[in-house]
């Protein structure tokens, strides 16, 4: 029987920007028909005063008489209506769907990679009988499926998906949620370049609460790095959870941030370096503000190495939603950042590798302007070392 709770797609992306699949208006066409996964909070997720507004970071703006955003001033007019931007001619190579096989009308993929080779690779979730089940499809260089891969687990509740990577072998690493009974776990699973599974790996942080992977990532010798909200104590409330399990399956690391607070610490992004070490990017919810929060963990232990802060010139909502690692280690995060003035910015850091310190921060509003130099007024954030 399926669990009465509403599953929560991913929430971390509802705090940021909501799932497009997942957002989709569907309308049924019988009472009978199951209602599809949409991202949302679970209730007993306590967020701050505000932050329900984050879910729609970037306010809406007056529309002007061609139904488009106004203009930055200063910027070139747009094209008219039909108008060509360019003379190259952009063809569909091909399109594929996926219906799950089982006639079910719902099913929201939430991941996509490639390989060397230019399969493409999607994940997501798909219905069954009375629950939803990671779905994952392999398609070839000309759009043709090569195979699918489902999983339901034994507490027969739901299963969502929504990561996964490609290794330099071709196994494909999915990660997400899985109901075990009482809560949901981590969920990762090990797929061969043909589909048949390798291995699967659960984790339930200590606190046995809810536990949602949302991100993952693999290093040069097939170690698989996970993050997610798992939840702590009542002093620590919603934390980052790392994972790290070896190529065969073992796990590897473990490691926690908690904040400085018990609101939410809600992790985005998870990346890796060439020694294996883990860094993690999200927000630290505070009272009325949020920031950037983005940790170092040691890939072998868990260990926090470091932690670096960014909090914008708004002192406001901060909210991080990706990050890339370098040739050399150094980590560079993005995301949207309050102004002080009721709007919002692309707001790049970039750290040092050895301990966190902040290089610089590159501000974008969207007209002609932007900084590449931190305030002024305050000195450059220190990391934190653990």
């Amino acid at each position: 029987m399926k669990h009465p709770r509403t599953p929560f797609l991913a929430f971390a992306a509802g705090l940021l920007l909501a799932l497009p699949a997942a957002q989709a208006q569907i309308a049924p066409t019988a009472a009978t028909r199951p209602q599809p996964v949409r991202p949302h909070l679970p209730a007993h997720l306590r967020l701050p005063a505000g932050a329900p507004a984050l879910r729609h970071a970037l306010p809406l703006l007056p529309a002007d008489a061609d139904g488009l955003r106004p203009r930055a001033k200063g910027s070139a007019p747009r094209p008219a209506p039909g108008q060509r931007l360019s003379t190259e001619t952009v063809q569909q190579a091909w399109v594929a769907r996926y219906t799950g096989g089982r006639n079910s009308g719902f099913d929201g993929a939430t991941a996509v990679a490639t390989d060397a080779t230019g399969n493409v690779y999607v994940t997501g979730y798909a219905y069954q009988a009375a629950s939803y089940d990671y779905a994952t499809v392999k398609y070839a260089p000309n759009g043709q499926q090569l195979w699918e891969a489902r999983y339901n687990g034994p507490a027969g509740g739901d299963e969502i998906a929504t990561a996964l990577a490609v290794d330099a072998s071709g196994n494909v690493l999915v990660t997400g949620y899985s109901f075990n009974g009482s809560n949901y776990d981590y969920l990762t699973l090990k797929y061969s370049p043909n589909g048949q599974p390798v291995w699967q790996a659960r984790y339930n942080a200590p606190a046995g609460g809810d536990d949602v992977a949302t991100a993952l990532a693999v290093d040069a010798l097939g170690n698989v790095a996970v993050t997610g909200t798992s939840q702590g104590t009542a002093q620590t409330g919603y934390d980052y959870g790392v994972v790290v399990y070896r190529a065969t399956g073992e796990l590897r690391a473990e490691g926690r941030y908690t904040g400085v607070t018990a609101n939410a610490d809600v992790p985005e992004a998870v990346g890796v370096d060439a020694a294996g070490d883990v860094y993690v990017t999200g927000t630290s919810y505070a009272s009325t503000q949020s920031e950037y929060a983005t940790v170092k963990f040691a890939g072998t232990s868990g260990q926090g190495l470091w932690r670096a802060l960014y909090n914008g010139p708004g002192t406001g909502y901060d909210l991080a939603r990706d990050l890339t690692v370098d040739a050399t280690g150094n980590v560079i995060v993005t995301g949207t950042s309050e102004t002080g003035s009721g709007q919002y910015d692309y707001a790049t850091v970039k750290y040092a590798r050895t301990n966190g310190q902040q290089q610089w921060v590159s501000r974008y509003n969207g007209g002609a302007t932007a900084t590449t130099k931190p305030r002024p007024s305050q000195p450059t954030p220190q990391a934190t070392c653990w």
